[in-house]
């Protein structure tokens, strides 16, 4: 699994490539608590991540608050179950995994037989109350089905709210004759970042175009952040001193 990030900030997730192995992983995370009828937190929960297309699954259980967290998942679709003595197991369907984001997934079990299942279908919206990014998923049926001239994502980018196209913008052709001449809430084009598993994709001698453009085939979907970045993308700043430090 690749991934790319963009000031803008794009976190893209590549199909056909393994997770990275760096310190830094821009895979999704699923967390959550987990509550009695009374709202108390239920200590020591068995809580499973399964991924519904390939049957992986993920075990951790719930610390003194009712807490539980799945740091490095997969873009997908899962499903979470919770198991505690004396109450139903809870399951979760259908919980949607984006690159970059956090899904929350709060249980509330409910008295009765370990061997009773209480299902509930996870929301299609997903409000995010983790972290103070701003951004949104461009997901793979929008890089699969939408008309791309080229053959290239960098059109994508114009579907993100705040985001502009400069004269110069070139969406068809890459490498020196592209240009990801495109501003972010009024910034300028060349103090956009785009990291592969976070290392700089920016060619560093313009910052206006970029080194490696992959295929469309090869994009399960990409996140673009504009603003109140993580503590995961350091070089990201208001004043953007990741970018002239790279000058």
């Amino acid at each position: 699994m690749w991934s790319i990030v963009t000031g803008t900030l794009f976190a893209f997730l590549l199909m056909f490539a393994p997770v990275a192995t760096h310190a830094q992983s821009y895979a999704g995370s699923v967390n959550g608590t987990v509550t009695d009828p009374s709202g108390a937190a239920v200590v020591g929960a068995d809580v499973s991540l399964r991924n519904v297309g390939t049957n992986a699954e993920q075990h951790t259980t719930t610390t003194d608050l009712g807490a539980y967290s799945f740091p490095t998942v997969d873009v997908g679709v899962y499903e979470v179950s919770i198991k505690a003595g004396g109450f139903k197991e809870y399951v979760a369907k259908n919980v949607e995994v984006h690159v970059s984001t956090v899904a929350e997934i709060n249980a509330k079990l409910t008295l009765g037989a370990a061997s009773d299942v209480m299902t509930v279908e996870a929301s299609d919206v997903q409000v995010q109350t983790t972290t103070a990014d701003v951004g949104a998923v461009i997901e793979g049926t929008q890089v699969r089905e939408l008309p791309l001239n080229g053959r290239n994502f960098m059109s994508l980018t114009q579907l993100q709210a705040g985001v502009s196209a400069n004269n110069q913008f070139n969406s068809k052709d890459k490498g020196l004759q592209g240009g990801s001449d495109f501003s972010v809430n009024g910034n300028p084009s060349t103090n956009n970042l785009f990291l592969i598993d976070g290392v700089n994709n920016n060619d560093v001698g313009s910052n206006r175009t970029i080194l490696i453009y992959p295929s469309v085939d090869s994009i399960a979907e990409f996140k673009m952040l504009t603003n109140s970045y993580g503590p995961e993308y350091p070089g990201l700043r208001r004043d953007h001193q990741h970018h002239h430090a790279l000058r």
